[in-house]
């Protein structure tokens, strides 16, 4: 948190995306490496997190940034990947039947 952190002083927009940010990696990525530990009340670190989110990161929970509409906006990782090797595989093709279709130059 740091002063001045206030929708005065940032775009709502921009508002929105840090404390999505904030909660991906306090809400979900600390809370995940939490419960790997037995000896931890989950439950109890959940909540002072939920609380910390609250007080310092007043818009993740209304941020479209975390929402599952947001994320189904853009492609998978895999289909990210699957396109990148089908245009690989393309111009491979395209690479290959202009060697076919050119004869080699002495």
């Amino acid at each position: 948190y740091f002063d001045g952190y206030t929708t005065e002083r940032l775009p709502a927009n921009l508002l929105q995306a840090f404390d999505a940010v904030a909660f991906e990696h306090l809400g979900v990525s600390m809370m995940f490496r939490v419960s790997c530990d037995k000896s931890i009340d989950l439950g109890e670190q959940l909540r002072k997190c939920t609380s910390f989110l609250d007080e310092h990161f007043p818009t993740w929970r209304r941020s479209p940034y975390i929402t599952f509409r947001y994320a189904h906006m853009f492609p998978s990782e895999q289909e990210n990947m699957a396109a990148v090797l089908d245009t690989e595989r393309s111009n491979a093709d395209d690479t290959e039947k202009d060697r076919q279709q050119k004869p080699l130059e002495k």
